[in-house]
């Protein structure tokens, strides 16, 4: 990666004598540069996909020093060639200060291992990433937490930019391909699947659209003791490598989003006294937060990152050790106090403003002393983006107006911006000093995840985060935030919660996913019909069910009885006494166990002789479903969901009485989660107006325990109402 500036700076020491005391103290300190080539030659042949990523980390002996660039990679494209022409006729290389001068530009040395960052001072610093959590009372706590154990500088990075959904769409597209060979799309999904991929191609230059991501940098010594301080707070954070680390730095360096490598394959930087300008068309000016509000609310942090500006929000804390701590305040306090005595004995009165410093002080000594408190030096620094210098002094408008309004200060400091940007990259570095002194609640406050980017980054786009300005993203049979495979759709009537599950259903669909919906009011049988899946009508002679087929053993058959208990209960759609309930129970499980040293699964005539023997005032109770009007509910057979399986299965309760939906919906849940167990693969249940099953107890446990079995068998259970109670 070429990396080169042209910034006017003066040096005490020859470009020689630069080199040779780098070269001194890299001996001294053991720090062996590695190469640009997928930052290792034995990444590059394993990943075989990279290609040779050039050098923004470059070797000590890169053929390329003498030209003043190094090489990012090599594309032999003549457009490419010709742009490069045209950015040396705008950036000429005899501009461009030499190489050893540049190397501590952004402050970078290598990368060593693949997963560590080395710094131009040798410091080797590992870069976590994190996905953000919503700031409660509950967050900032654990926070404050955190940052009482920490022994050592860390750095919090926030990077927010606009999306480059290319890698994203090529992941929908290579998705859509792969259900196209296992079962061709009906045209109508095809051109949904087009449609989606348009549609983000228009994202990515909407204004305001943020990709926002959450970085602890910290020293390879310190990273235990991040992880213990990160696990405080319920965060998942994982290590970058490789890769992944290549892109955040990459990203950094182009001042873009990091959701793949650039495109470019060098960049010039040149330092202009308030800005620095690089030559991919990207202004940056960094300011630092010079003094803080004096009451800071929650949503502090959350103000500035919403405003749908592309920035790099760095916090860097270092604690200062308690003793050090209160010496300072004492002698602070010691000041202040003599400094009023001086005001009473000629004024006769004592400012306000010196008499809340003393309060202020006393209060946070004593704090400090029980051990409640901490003292930390505290940088929050910003560096804003923008595509011309018009744009970039409009962003930075927007943020002063921000930060004015809680009464604190900015300092843009100006002709420092080269050293300035440095504060913002994941490197732990305020090579400025600029520190402001700030106590545990406080630095708490700058709560720094959120809020939280739910983009996973795959999967199927749900919508956009209006507060968070992001896309929404998810995918739940495959993503490391996933906890389960389940999800529920709440909102008022006519908030449009059937329209966001059918789109969202058919976005599956274009990527394999094959869905199950319990629909009883028809209102998904177009999107069946549109989609090339099937319509099945329980309740009509024909198309039964018999979610009675049991092919688990041990502890398994065991839940499984219990969930077929539930359904009987609500079948019979009274309350059942105690002794009636272990009766159902105890008969249940006899047949099961009967049917099960027999050989065979099990079916409702069987379970409806075996009640009839032994429990016939049971049996009496679920009559109608085995010879009365609900007699078409329940088959024997019942439909072998897994022939010819289509995309999309809607269940149509449209037919039954609504007295009867509840059962209905149960019985159809419960043939979907025994289809899954005999072939696990990605599918989707949807039970809308789940309300209906749920307002009663056996209903709720019902749901309950098929959530909890359904993602064993990689079945999602998507549920629909209106009604939360």
């Amino acid at each position: 990666m070429a990396v080169a500036t042209d910034e006017r700076v003066e040096r005490e020491e020859s470009d020689s004598d630069v080199i040779e005391e780098r070269s001194g103290r890299e001996r001294q300190n053991g720090v062996t540069r590695r190469g640009a080539e997928a930052l290792s030659a034995a990444r590059n042949v394993a990943s075989g996909t990279l290609g040779a990523i050039g050098q923004l980390l470059p070797r000590r002996a890169a053929a390329s020093d003498e030209e003043g660039t190094i090489p990012a990679y090599i594309d032999p494209d003549e457009e490419e060639r010709a742009r490069e022409a045209e950015i040396e006729r705008e950036w000429p290389s005899e501009n461009i200060e030499e190489v050893p001068e540049l190397l501590g530009y952004l402050g970078y040395s290598h990368i060593e291992n693949g997963n560590r960052v080395v710094r131009s001072d040798g410091r080797k610093m590992v870069v976590f990433q994190l996905k953000g959590k919503d700031n409660d009372q509950a967050s900032v706590a654990s926070f404050a937490g955190a940052l009482n154990s920490l022994q050592g500088p860390v750095q919090f990075l926030i990077r927010q930019h606009p999306p480059r959904l290319n890698e994203f769409r090529m992941k929908m597209r290579a998705h859509r391909e792969a259900a196209e060979e296992e079962k061709p799309l009906s045209e109508r999904l095809r051109m949904a699947a087009e449609s989606l991929d348009v549609l983000l191609g228009d994202m990515e230059s909407r204004e305001g659209l943020m990709d926002r991501r959450f970085y602890i940098i910290c020293d390879e010594e310190r990273m235990d003791e991040v992880m213990a301080a990160i696990s405080r707070v319920q965060l998942t954070a994982g290590i970058l490598a490789d890769r992944a680390l290549d892109i955040a730095l990459l990203s950094c360096a182009f001042g873009q989003s990091p959701a793949d490598l650039p495109e470019q394959e060098s960049i010039r930087y040149r330092t202009e006294a308030t800005y620095v300008r690089s030559d991919s068309g990207d202004y940056r000016r960094t300011i630092w937060l010079k003094v803080f509000p004096r009451n800071m609310s929650l949503s502090f942090l959350e103000s500035i990152l919403t405003q749908g500006i592309p920035m790099d929000l760095s916090i860097q804390v270092s604690p200062i050790p308690s003793a050090r701590a209160l010496s300072n305040l004492q002698s602070q306090l010691t000041k202040m106090q003599a400094s009023a005595t001086i005001q009473l004995k000629r004024k006769g009165i004592v400012d306000e403003k010196e008499k809340i410093a003393i309060r202020d002080i006393v209060s946070l000594r004593s704090a400090v002393m029980r051990g409640v408190e901490r003292m930390f030096n505290v940088c929050l620094a910003v560096t804003v983006h923008g595509p011309s210098e018009q744009k970039l002094d409009e962003c930075v408008t927007v943020l002063r107006s921000v930060f004015t309004s809680v009464m604190a200060q900015l300092d843009e400091m100006p002709r420092v911006q080269g050293k300035a940007l440095r504060m913002t990259m994941p490197l732990c570095d305020n090579p400025l000093r600029n520190w402001t002194i700030l106590d545990t609640s406080t630095v708490a406050l700058l709560y720094p995840f959120g809020p939280p980017d739910m983009d996973a980054r795959d999967g199927t786009l749900i919508g956009l985060d209006t507060n968070a300005r992001s896309l929404v993203t998810f995918d739940k049979f495959n993503s490391p935030v996933a906890q389960n495979l389940n999800t529920a759709i709440l909102a008022t009537s006519g908030a449009g919660k059937s329209y966001s599950a059918k789109l969202g259903i058919v976005r599956q669909l274009t990527r394999g996913v094959r869905a199950y919906i319990v629909d009883p009011e028809g209102e998904y049988v177009d999107t069946a019909i549109a989609a090339g899946g099937r319509v099945l009508t329980p309740g009509v002679p024909g198309q039964g069910m018999n979610p009675f087929v049991v092919t688990e053993t041990g502890a398994e058959l065991m839940e499984r009885i219990q969930n077929l208990v539930n359904l009987v209960q609500v079948m019979i759609g009274e309350d059942l006494n105690a002794t009636m309930t272990a009766s159902l129970d105890d008969a249940m499980t006899t047949y099961y166990e009967k049917v099960t040293a027999e050989g065979e699964q099990g079916n409702w005539s069987g379970l409806y002789a075996h009640l009839k023997e032994r429990e016939p005032d049971l049996a009496a109770m679920v009559r109608p479903f085995y010879s009365g009007s609900m007699r078409y509910l329940l088959s024997d057979e019942g439909a072998d969901l897994l022939k010819d399986e289509p995309p999309i299965t809607v269940f149509n309760l449209r037919l039954i009485k609504p007295e009867m939906s509840a059962a209905a919906a149960m019985v159809c849940a419960e043939v979907v989660w025994t289809m899954a167990a005999r072939d696990p693969r990605p599918r989707e249940l949807v039970v809308d107006e789940v309300w209906r099953i749920i307002q009663v107890p056996e209903g709720a446990e019902f749901m309950m325990n098929t959530a909890k079995r359904a993602r064993k068998h990689v079945l999602g259970l998507t549920s629909i109402t209106q009604d939360v109670n």
